[in-house]
């Protein structure tokens, strides 16, 4: 990997789903990607401030601070946010019009197709390299 590489962020505190993560986004389409994943959001929350990322994935159901709570947090104290792609279960009604509104670029309900995930991470990391020239 060259220093050069996109950086992702994932952010759940499932570990299966973290692991699933790091296969899709380190499958053929992603070898030139660097992966960091976070199972504790609050440790999660303090790299995204220490560190330059091209693209966040959060869950939005965490026990400590919520996908909710990151999401309010970069609009509220980061200019220049990553794009920030949300996947979560939950289903209820005005998740992901809240979602949203509070910056993210999509939602991605559990269980996803795989590939329209790659493709929207694919255009993410496209937006994210355009805002930062």
């Amino acid at each position: 990997m060259n220093a050069s590489s996109p950086k992702i962020m994932v952010v759940d505190d499932d570990s299966a789903s973290l692991y699933l993560m790091r296969k899709v986004l380190s499958a053929d389409n992603f070898l030139d990607v660097e992966v960091d994943v976070f199972q504790d959001p609050e440790k999660a929350q303090a790299s995204y401030q220490a560190n330059k990322y091209d693209v966040l994935i959060v869950d939005l159901r965490m026990p400590g601070l919520s996908g909710f709570e990151i999401l309010q947090d970069l609009k509220d104290n980061h200019e220049k946010n990553a794009p920030v792609i949300v996947l979560t279960a939950n289903v209820e009604e005005g998740t992901e019009n809240r979602a949203l509104e509070l910056g993210a670029r999509k939602v991605f309900h559990k269980p996803f197709y795989i590939p329209d995930f790659i493709h929207e991470v694919k255009a993410a990391l496209e937006a994210s390299a355009v805002t930062s020239a």
